[in-house]
């Protein structure tokens, strides 16, 4: 497992990295759903608004994040020959 990691390890810091990236990506969604339901209960809804906007581009932005880890983690497995999977 070492020899592989080192020869790809490019490939695979980066796809860890982007896995990281994602993961934060939907960390983040159930708290501003909680932001969001605060903001409604004390009757914010400027702040509702501006919750709703962010939660919006996080989710845009930690979608394709999360694809880009797959199609590293299919890049190394075709360069291998290897099949490797996670359990995401």
């Amino acid at each position: 497992m070492k020899a592989y990691a080192y020869r790809e390890k490019t490939l695979f810091f980066s796809g860890i990295f982007f896995l990281f990236l994602g993961s934060i990506g939907d960390f983040v969604v159930p708290l501003y759903i909680g932001l969001v339901i605060t903001a409604l209960s004390n009757n914010d809804y400027t702040l509702v608004n501006t919750y709703c906007l962010q939660l919006f581009l996080i989710i845009c932005v930690s979608q394709p994040i999360s694809f880009e880890f797959f199609l590293v983690l299919g890049n190394v497995q075709r360069t291998q020959g290897i099949p490797v999977y996670y359990n995401v």
